[in-house]
């Protein structure tokens, strides 16, 4: 019996959906894959069912404090802020660092 092919998540064109960011409190970085904007953790994938798990399992203080509406809505939108806030402010101490501090941070922020 000749078994199928081997999926390969790259192939599958998965794109980060903009709902997420309000039910799930996530974002995307420049890579387009979903960053949690609670705890900053990062997905190697754009798959709903992780980031809804992360979300249920990790963060149920959050979805019970801001339930789904306009209190969530304004919550998610503050962590974008500080989030933004926070790039920000790395971004300025790097550019006046010299080039091989700087070097150094872009490794370990990958």
């Amino acid at each position: 019996m000749d078994k199928g092919k081997n999926r390969k998540i790259s192939e599958e064109n998965r794109v980060f959906n903009d709902t997420w960011a309000e039910s799930f409190a996530f974002s995307t970085v420049n890579t387009g894959l979903p960053v949690c904007l609670i705890c900053g953790e990062n997905f190697a994938n754009n798959k709903k069912l992780n980031v809804a798990r992360h979300f249920q399992n990790k963060h149920t203080a959050f979805a019970e404090k801001y339930p789904d509406g306009d209190e969530r809505r304004k919550a998610v939108a503050e962590l974008m802020r500080k989030v933004d806030k926070s790039k920000n402010n790395f971004k300025k101490w790097v550019k006046s660092a010299n080039s091989t501090t700087y070097a150094s941070f872009v490794a370990a922020q990958k």
